[in-house]
């Protein structure tokens, strides 16, 4: 699985990042980014480890998934305005590929509170599923949406997914089991 490293789309750029990136400074970005708006994303994730706000275990976490991505077996793309390529504004990932017979991923996404409404979510979402679609064998892309989370349900709509149903009690969230709404978009460059 050969993965595009770099995504541009008419107001973004989506980057792997490593910690060597944006000249070292990608680990104090992504810790500004997950710390700034650390409530906030709290509500829709899973519990963190006590040192999850460190710069040393963000400097891990880059480094880990640039690795997968290379392997191909996971994706994370950090979000950049293109008038300021050094400010994380958010992330769209791909996870839990799932070959033959369901040529499936997961996406996940966040952005931060500065950044919302303004359709930068979408946009990055829509380009990564692009890229994805058009380069790698993945037939369908999933979405996992907690039923409180309107904006995010907004996002996939406003991404061309579906609604396929409720999945209840399917994932852990601070420790408490929570019903998610599955979306999913089929890959247009499909013929078959």
């Amino acid at each position: 699985m050969k993965i595009q490293m770099e995504i541009e789309t008419d107001r973004l750029f989506l980057k792997a990042l490593n910690s060597n990136s944006m000249h070292k400074e990608a680990p104090k970005a992504l810790l500004k980014f997950v710390s700034d708006d650390k409530e906030d994303f709290l509500k829709y994730e899973t519990a963190k480890s006590a040192d999850f706000y460190t710069l040393n275990f963000q400097k891990r976490t880059l480094d880990l998934e640039y690795k997968l991505m290379t392997e191909g077996k996971y994706i994370r793309y950090y979000v950049f305005l293109k008038e300021d390529p050094a400010k994380i504004i958010g992330t769209v990932s791909f996870s839990m590929y799932r070959g033959l017979p369901y040529c499936s991923l997961v996406t996940g996404y966040k952005f931060a509170k500065d950044y919302r409404n303004r359709g930068y979510c979408t946009e990055a979402l829509k380009g990564a599923c692009l890229v994805i679609f058009s380069t790698l064998n993945v037939h369908q892309i999933y979405a996992y949406i907690m039923p409180s989370n309107i904006p995010s349900e907004k996002v996939v709509q406003n991404a061309d997914f579906l609604y396929e149903g409720l999945s209840i009690k399917c994932l852990k969230v601070q420790n408490k089991w929570e019903d998610h709404k599955i979306y999913k978009i089929l890959n247009p460059f499909e013929t078959a």
